[in-house]
């Protein structure tokens, strides 16, 4: 999960990182939202992301070789249109995820963005298998 405040985006929570990656999210952040990540696309684009091989996306940053996972789908929470943060979940086989686990994570937003500024949601990043 991370949080936006209008500039930087922030690593604020997460479930079932190695300990790699998680050190490399903390280093990487906070920081401007860019192309190098699904969270930060989410936030960019206001807008659903899914990236379904995140081996072949060029912009794509090296956190998903050292976590190996492949696939990755983000959504912004929003609050009156804007991002506020963003909920992103990895998985390591390439492909698009289920209708019904995106539709979940869109929930999660949804309910998180309603809650206030500080992401008091109980939402946190994981792994759909």
């Amino acid at each position: 999960m991370y949080r936006f405040d209008g500039q930087l985006l922030h690593f604020v929570a997460h479930h079932s990182l190695t300990a790699e990656v998680l050190e490399m999210n903390r280093r990487a952040y906070p920081a401007p939202p860019s192309r190098r990540s699904a969270a930060a696309r989410a936030v960019l684009e206001r807008g659903f992301v899914q990236i379904p091989d995140a081996n072949a996306d060029p912009d794509f940053g090296a956190m998903a070789v050292v976590g190996d996972y492949r696939s990755v789908v983000a959504v912004p929470i929003l609050r009156d249109g804007l991002a506020i943060g963003s909920i992103a979940v990895a998985r390591a086989q390439a492909g698009l995820l289920p209708d019904a686990q995106i539709e979940l994570l869109k929930t999660f937003c949804r309910a998180s963005g309603a809650e206030g500024p500080h992401l008091r949601g109980s939402c946190i990043t994981g792994t759909f298998k």
